[in-house]
């Protein structure tokens, strides 16, 4: 289904490029037709999260998540071992690749080709952990001033188990998310600042 939902979301993507919306903003794979008919007209913009804590936030927003289509129903260290943790600790390779059906993500050549997209292709790469720069230098490209919500906040019970997550299990995160770490790294360095 997934693979259907990237297809669909890059077809509504080029409809709203075609159809001249002044700004578009959703949540869609990197497509290189949209590059190269409309980087003339529009600029790509992004905001990243520190890998490891993307995924343990991904994780927790869907573990038992009732009648969710994206429900995790397995606890964080067994589902460490499945193929599904793996595709999600690979999920900017899957977002920036340009290639988001890939059926391993880890490959070198993804890897490549998403960093060569960020550093490339993007007018602007945020860190969510820096949302006032991301705010500074959005301004700065789109001449106006963005305001951003908040959704998804599963902090309360995120930071309940954070510490105890991370002491067991930060080498085998580390090892799941290390297509994402290399791909933050290339772009904003050991340090969280774009590099």
């Amino acid at each position: 289904m997934l693979i259907d939902v990237a297809a669909f979301r890059e077809q509504l993507f080029l409809y709203l490029l075609y159809d001249d919306v002044r700004g578009i903003a959703l949540h869609v794979p990197f497509s290189d037709i949209a590059y190269e008919k409309f980087s003339h007209k529009y600029k790509f913009i992004t905001v990243l999260r520190e890998p490891v804590s993307r995924f343990i936030s991904h994780y927790f927003w869907s573990y038992m998540r009732l009648n969710d289509h994206a429900r995790i129903e397995e606890e964080l260290d067994q589902f460490l071992e499945t193929p599904r943790a793996r595709r999600m600790g690979a999920s900017y390779v899957e977002y920036y690749s340009g290639q988001p059906t890939a059926p391993d993500l880890s490959e070198p050549h993804l890897i490549e080709k998403s960093i060569s997209n960020l550093q490339n292709r993007f007018a602007l790469v945020g860190n969510l952990d820096d949302l006032t720069n991301f705010r500074r230098q959005l301004k700065k490209q789109i001449g106006v001033r963005v305001r951003f919500g908040r959704e998804n906040n599963s902090k309360p019970i995120q930071q309940e188990v954070t510490g105890t997550v991370m002491s067991t299990l930060r080498e085998r995160l580390n090892e799941v998310c290390a297509p994402d770490i290399a791909v933050w790294r290339s772009v904003f360095g050991d340090n969280g600042r774009l590099g």
